[in-house]
């Protein structure tokens, strides 16, 4: 009986010692991704900053005035993706001299 206990978990602790390996090896690759985008650490902290700001002005704000907000914000980046991509055929529409 001890020995079949003491296989059993032997037997378990191989099978833990494999998944933690995988989920370490999964960890280092999630690590190595957030890691590139160590260059863009002020944009995104300046974007999620306004996010907050206007998710609990949302919040704190009437329906109302968060349905006027939602709008004028949608609308606004839509426009600003408009006049992206209107820039970009622009831009690459001319010849380099």
């Amino acid at each position: 009986m001890c020995k079949t206990l003491a296989v059993r978990l032997n037997a378990a602790r191989i099978w833990c010692g494999r998944r933690l390996e995988g989920v370490r090896c999964q960890a280092f690759g999630v690590w190595r991704q957030v890691r590139t985008l160590g260059r863009f650490r002020n944009q995104l902290l300046v974007a999620g900053a306004i996010g907050v700001t206007v998710g609990a002005a949302a919040y704190l704000a009437g329906p109302w005035l968060s349905a006027a907000a939602g709008g004028v914000g949608g609308f606004a980046a839509s426009l600003a993706v408009q006049l992206g991509l209107t820039l970009r055929r622009l831009l690459t529409a001319v010849p380099a001299q």
